[in-house]
């Protein structure tokens, strides 16, 4: 079970994100439940360019 985040940390966080599998840049399979130990920050770009 994730630990709450402190006051400051939380901004605008309405819950916990669903749980979800990408491929990363070698590849790999990436869970975000075999991170909730870390903080994980998702960064989406457009494949159109």
């Amino acid at each position: 079970m994730p630990r709450a985040l402190a006051p400051a940390a939380r901004g605008n966080v309405v819950g916990m994100a669903p749980d979800f599998t990408l491929t990363d840049q070698a590849g790999e399979p990436w869970t975000l439940s075999d991170h909730l130990d870390a903080a994980a920050l998702l960064v989406f770009l457009r494949g159109d360019w």
